[in-house]
């Protein structure tokens, strides 16, 4: 091997290593959004989740807050806040009518 060879083969050895280096930063720099952009969509996939365990177990004292979140899960939300303000809206009337109808005051 000439000294030129040598000479390129250490360039090329230099260039290898830069390249490890910047492959390796672009890593960590993907691996970051990505743990951020799962954490947008699956925090309030999770508070959907906890309200609907608690509706099913018949806590009707959740509260689903609406949210200014354009997207579909933001509609998502919105919309099960709005349906269970509406569900409370009906058992209310339902215990008031029941209760009317028995002449009883009302629990």
């Amino acid at each position: 091997m000439s000294g030129e060879d040598v000479l390129h083969a250490e360039e090329l050895l230099r260039k290898l290593r830069k390249a490890k280096k910047d492959v390796v930063g672009l890593s960590a720099v993907s691996s970051l959004l990505l743990a951020v952009f799962l954490r947008r969509i699956l925090k309030p996939v999770e508070y959907l989740s906890q309200g609907s365990l608690r509706v099913y177990e018949s806590d009707m004292m959740v509260g689903v807050e609406r949210t200014c979140r354009k997207d579909e899960l933001g509609v998502l939300q919105n919309l099960y806040a709005d349906m269970l303000k509406k569900l409370k809206s009906i058992m209310e009337r339902q215990k008031w009518t029941c209760c009317q109808g028995l002449n009883r005051a009302c629990l």
